[in-house]
C-alpha cells in the first residue's frame, strides 16, 4: 500500500518483497534500457548519486538476513525485505537551493532514517537529479532488535506514518526555514494526490480485494474437488464389488445350485478371484469370531471361578466368626468367674490366698493366650478383607 504526506516536505514509503527487490534496483540504479516514466532524462542519469552505495539490493539484504535474523522459521515468501522511502519537495524549493543546500537536504533525509529505523538496517540511499524534481530513494530493512523482520514493528498504522512524517517536518524546517507543515493526508483525505492516480489506487485496491476473494474461492472449490475425488474413487470400488458379487450370483443360479451339494459352477477368471478374495475375507473374519468366542468363555471361566472362590472364602470366613463368637463368649464367661473369685480371695486363709493367687497367674496366662488368639485371628480377617477387596471381591 502506498502512503503519502504531502506537504513543502515529502516523504512517502513503500513496502517491498523478495519479487520486486532486484527491479528496484534497476530502476533506481538506471540499469533498464527503456523506462514508461517520461520524465526521465537519461542524458541527465551522470548527475545522480549516492549517499549510500549499495552494488547489490539483494546481495545485501540475504547478507544482513543470513547474519541477523534469529527466527526459528523460515521466511514468508510475501514477506516485506525492504521499504523503500522516497523523500522530496516541490521543484519551485529546489530551484531556489545552491547544489550544497540540496545535498544537505538529502543527506539529513537520510539521517532522518537512521534515526527512526536503525543505521545498520539502512541499505542504500540514491539521489536522481535526472526526473523533474530531485529526489532521494532510500531503503531499509525492517529488522528488530531481537532479529524479527517486521514492518508493523516500525509502522504498524497510517497513524504511525503521520506520526513519521510530523517528525520528518520538525526535523527538516530546522535546516530550511522557508518549508511549512502542510496538511497530512488524514486531514486532506488524498486531496495532495493527483485525481488520476487516487482512482488508480483504488481501483487497485478493489482488485487486490478480488482477487483475495477469488484465490479464497479456488482454494475452497480445489479441497471440495479433492473430496469429491476421494468419495468417488470409494464409491468406484464399492460398486465394482457388488457387480462382481451380482455376477457370481448369477453363475450360481445359472447352474441352479447354492453350495448345498456339489455344484460345477462356470464364471469368468476376474470373477473367480474375487470370490476367492471374499472367500478368503470371510474366512479371516471367522477366525476372528473364533477367537473372540474363545476369548469370551476364558473371559467367563475365569468369573466362574472368581465367584466360586468369593462364596468358599464368604462360608469359610462364616465358620471362623462363629469360631470366634464361641470363643469370645467362653472368655467372658472366664473373666465373669474371675471376677467373683477376686472378690472372694479376702475372705479365705493365706495358704488358700496363695493357692487361689497362683491359680489367678494361671488363669491371666490363659487370658494373654486367649487375647492373643483372638488378635491372631482379627488379623487373619482383616488380611482375608483387604485380599477380597484387591480382587473386587466383596463379602
Amino acid at each position: 500500500m502506498r502512503c503519502f504526506y504531502m506537504s513543502y516536505a515529502i516523504m512517502r514509503m513503500e513496502k517491498r518483497n523478495a519479487g520486486n527487490i532486484v527491479g528496484m534496483f534497476k530502476h533506481n540504479e538506471r540499469k533498464n534500457e527503456n523506462y514508461s516514466n517520461e520524465d526521465i532524462n537519461r542524458e541527465l542519469s551522470s548527475q545522480n548519486y549516492q549517499l549510500i552505495e549499495c552494488d547489490s539490493y539483494k546481495e545485501k539484504i540475504n547478507q544482513e538476513i543470513k547474519e541477523r535474523y534469529k527466527v526459528n522459521k523460515s521466511i514468508r515468501k510475501d514477506a516485506v525485505l525492504c521499504v523503500e522511502t522516497v523523500f522530496t519537495s516541490d521543484k519551485e524549493f529546489f530551484d531556489k537551493l545552491t547544489p550544497e543546500q540540496e545535498r544537505l537536504y538529502f543527506e539529513k533525509s537520510v539521517e532522518f532514517l537512521k534515526e527512526q529505523f536503525g543505521e545498520k538496517n539502512i541499505i542504500f540511499a540514491t539521489v536522481h537529479k535526472d526526473e523533474t524534481t530531485p529526489h532521494l530513494h532510500a531503503g531499509f530493512i525492517p529488522m528488530t532488535d531481537d532479529g524479527r523482520l517486521s514492518y508493523k514493528n516500525f509502522v504498524n498504522s497510517k497513524y504511525d506514518l503521520i506520526k513519521l512524517q510530523d517528525k520528518y517536518f520538525e526535523k527538516m524546517v530546522e535546516f530550511f526555514p522557508e518549508l511549512e507543515r502542510g496538511q497530512n493526508s488524514k486531514e486532506t483525505k488524498a486531496r495532495h494526490l493527483a485525481n488520476q492516480e487516487y482512482k488508480i489506487q483504488q481501483k487497485e485496491k478493489a482488485m487486490e480485494l478480488q482477487l483475495e476473494q477469488i484465490n479464497k474461492n479456488a482454494m475452497e472449490l480445489e479441497e471440495k474437488k479433492k473430496k469429491l475425488e476421494a468419495k468417488k474413487e470409494r464409491l468406484k470400488t464399492e460398486d465394482e464389488k457388488l457387480y462382481d458379487i451380482e455376477k457370481i450370483m448369477e453363475c450360481v443360479k445359472e447352474n441352479k445350485g447354492f453350495f448345498n451339494g456339489k455344484v460345477t459352477v462356470t464364471m469368468e477368471k476376474h470373477l473367480y478371484q474375487s470370490l476367492l478374495r471374499y472367500a478368503r475375507d470371510g474366512e479371516k473374519y471367522f477366525d476372528k469370531y473364533l477367537e473372540m468366542k474363545k476369548s469370551e468363555e476364558i473371559y467367563k471361566k475365569a468369573v466362574a471361578d472368581i465367584n466360586r472362590e468369593k462364596d468358599w472364602k464368604i462360608k469359610e470366613l462364616s465358620r471362623e466368626n462363629e469360631k470366634l463368637s464361641k470363643k469370645k463368649k467362653e472368655l467372658e464367661t472366664k473373666l465373669i468367674k474371675l471376677d467373683k473369685l477376686e472378690k472372694l480371695q479376702e475372705w479365705l486363709p493365706q495358704e488358700l490366698k496363695d493357692l487361689f493367687e497362683k491359680y489367678l497367674q494361671e488363669q491371666e496366662k490363659s487370658r494373654t493366650r486367649g487375647k492373643k488368639i483372638i488378635k491372631t485371628w482379627q488379623e487373619k480377617l482383616e488380611d482375608e478383607k483387604e485380599q477380597r477387596q484387591s480382587k473386587g471381591i466383596e463379602r
